[in-house]
């Protein structure tokens, strides 16, 4: 099963719309989009994570994603309400 292993968010300003910058770091190969929205906070829950999933409250590279269990890699970008995640792959020390 993959791991998290570094969160970071920076604020990327913008006059008409703030939003925040959250740059992810997976280890292994994926990550589920439930899981993402649950370890970075955004959804405090499982279950909320899945309404806003099936509610189309969630794009990934643009395209609104439905599937709650969708394999999220390195390179792509999730986008929540005002929030955007950044997959990372984890650096290798």
């Amino acid at each position: 099963m993959p791991a998290i292993v570094h969160v970071a968010a920076t604020a990327c300003h913008r006059l008409e719309n703030p939003e925040m910058t959250i740059r992810l770091e997976i280890r292994g190969e994926y990550i589920q989009l439930d899981q993402l929205l649950k370890t970075t906070g955004l959804c405090h829950s499982g279950g909320f994570a899945h309404a806003e999933i099936e509610a189309g409250q969630v794009r990934v590279d643009g395209a609104v994603e439905n599937r709650k269990r969708a394999k999220l890699r390195p390179g792509q970008k999730v986008e929540y309400g005002d929030e955007v995640i950044e997959l990372l792959p984890e650096k290798k020390s």
